[in-house]
């Protein structure tokens, strides 16, 4: 599974990238500048955190809907979820729960791209 992994903190970045890379996961990392150009049809699934600099989320959302609508994005909370965050594009997972959350929801979507991906 191929994921484009968009933080703006390169310790969150690494950290979190390194340790989907030990689960088997294929990892872009990457800030937010260079993510909403990075977004195309070889990924399976878009990570990112939300508390990122402004207007940086909106960003990778319109770059996600405008190159890859159907693309699976997730965006992890580690604060109460603001408002805001109440969208329907985008699943919203809150990281204070642990990471276990966010691996749960990757092995469902890698269950259900699988035999998507097999026929390409």
């Amino acid at each position: 599974m191929d994921i484009l992994l968009v933080e703006d903190d390169a310790q969150v970045r690494g950290g979190l990238s390194a340790f989907l890379r030990t689960r088997g996961y294929r990892v872009r990392a990457t800030t937010t500048n260079e993510g909403v150009n990075s977004i195309d049809g070889t990924l399976d699934a878009v990570i990112s955190g939300y508390r990122m600099k402004p207007p940086n989320v909106e960003r990778l959302v319109a770059s996600r809907n405008e190159r890859a609508p159907l693309l699976p994005m997730i965006v992890t909370l580690s604060t109460p979820r603001p408002e805001d965050a109440s969208r329907t594009d985008v699943e919203v997972i809150d990281a204070r729960d642990g990471v276990g959350h966010l691996l749960k929801r990757l092995q469902e979507l890698d269950t259900q791209l699988r035999p998507l991906n097999a026929t390409e």
